[in-house]
């Protein structure tokens, strides 16, 4: 697909967003951390993503994680717009982005149980828009697949963002499940 296509979707997105209010996107992660994440999530280790921005908030569904015996691990931003990853405690510090990020831990991400990971949309195929760096999709390049044994994929979104069809590209990595503030939707591919 087009990444013209890509970029005008992610315009769009970034528009409906920016006029999405603080406590909306509270509420918003109020009721993504509400979900039935004990039986969404099987296993014990979770990759999971500071929200930054307009993002949906995942503040609340990270303490939740905690509340039910997960161990989460956050994103860190490398030379080479690579991605490692930490525990989920003090000490945070700001990347150049403004994202919160913990200290540099061993973990591997292909070692997770669950991946959530940030989107724009998402469709019911399995196809998620991300911001375009890549930063997610290079670092599922190597992961195995939730249908081979690999760690379920699950993207956040608000309500209105399952959308019936979001451009893609071969890099593109799908997803397995979309989670809003009310509702998941188990993805067909």
């Amino acid at each position: 697909m087009s990444a013209q296509a890509k970029q005008n979707l992610r315009v769009q997105i970034q528009g409906q967003r920016a006029k999405i209010s603080g406590p909306e996107r509270l509420s918003a992660g109020l009721g993504i951390a509400t979900q039935d994440w004990a039986n969404l999530i099987i296993g014990k280790t979770v990759a999971c993503y500071s929200s930054w921005g307009a993002e949906p908030g995942t503040v609340e569904l990270r303490k939740k994680l905690l509340e039910i015996g997960k161990q989460v691990f956050l994103p860190i931003i490398t030379p080479g717009n690579q991605m490692r990853w930490g525990i989920d405690q003090p000490p945070f510090t700001e990347n150049r982005f403004g994202i919160s990020e913990p200290e540099v831990s061993n973990f591997e991400l292909s070692s997770a149980d669950a991946i959530i990971l940030p989107a724009l949309c998402a469709d019911e195929s399995g196809t998620r828009l991300g911001r375009g760096a890549g930063y997610f999709d290079r670092a599922l390049a190597g992961i195995v697949p939730l249908q081979n044994g690999g760690p379920i994929r699950i993207a956040l979104l608000f309500d209105d963002e399952v959308v019936q069809s979001v451009p893609s590209d071969e890099h593109d990595e799908p997803i397995n499940l979309i989670v809003t503030p009310t509702q998941t939707i188990w993805c067909k591919k």
